[in-house]
C-alpha cells in the first residue's frame, strides 16, 4: 500500500484508549515544525505584535523545553553531560540557574555547595 498524506480541514478529535503515533515532527499553529513538538502562536496583546513558541526538543544528547516570544526566550534545559537542570536565557546566552545531579542548587552560577548564589562584578552570596 502506498503511503498517502493524511490532512484534517476542519478539526480533529481522537477517541479511544490506544496507543497512538506521529513519525516525524508534529506542529500546532505552525506548518513547518522545526522539532519533535513545536507550537506557534502569533497574536497581538495591548497592540504589541507577538509570536509565542514552545519547542520540546533534544540536541547533542541534551533534552530541552525552549519558550520563546520572537527571538528572546528562555530554556528548561537536562544536561546529559553531568546529569543536570538547567534554566537558560537564550537572550544572554548564559544559564541563570542550575541544579546538578546531586542535589547543589547554583543561581547565576554552577553551585560547588548545597546552595550558591552569584551576582555581577564580583559580588556574591554564598550560603553553606
Amino acid at each position: 500500500m502506498a503511503e498517502k498524506d493524511f490532512r484534517v480541514k476542519k478539526g480533529l478529535q481522537v477517541d479511544g484508549t490506544g496507543d497512538s503515533s506521529i513519525a516525524g515532527n508534529l506542529g500546532i499553529g505552525t506548518t513547518s515544525p522545526s522539532s519533535i513538538l513545536h507550537v506557534k502562536e502569533a497574536s497581538t496583546i495591548n497592540s504589541v505584535a507577538n509570536s509565542a513558541r514552545m519547542i520540546v526538543a533534544a540536541n547533542g544528547g541534551d533534552s530541552y523545553i525552549h519558550l520563546m516570544e520572537s527571538t528572546d526566550g528562555h530554556n528548561i534545559r537536562h544536561t546529559a553531560s553531568d546529569n543536570s537542570l538547567r534554566f537558560r536565557s537564550t537572550l544572554a546566552g548564559s544559564d541563570l540557574m542550575t541544579l546538578t545531579s546531586g542535589g547543589n542548587l547554583g543561581i547565576g552560577t554552577t553551585p560547588s555547595v548545597p546552595f550558591h548564589v552569584a551576582g555581577g562584578n564580583n559580588e556574591a552570596a554564598r550560603f553553606e
